[in-house]
């Protein structure tokens, strides 16, 4: 499965993997085509984890119950 670049330094980065022969032209092209005219950010930002509850919440539960 092709995706998407998501910003201009992984297509930059991507145009030095061809240079070195690590990818072929063709899957840098199909790349470039699936991102078309679409601005980039120079960066993309990491992607933000939700946090659930806390596990020592639950533990002291199980603690409690033992008891």
């Amino acid at each position: 499965m092709t995706r998407a670049f998501s910003s201009k330094a992984q297509r930059q980065k991507w145009t030095e993997m061809v240079d070195e022969g690590r990818v072929t032209q063709a899957q840098f092209d199909q790349r470039e085509q699936l991102t078309g005219d679409t601005p980039l950010p120079e960066r993309a930002k990491p992607r933000v984890r939700t946090v659930g509850p806390s596990r020592s919440a639950d533990a002291s539960k199980i603690n409690d119950q033992r008891y």
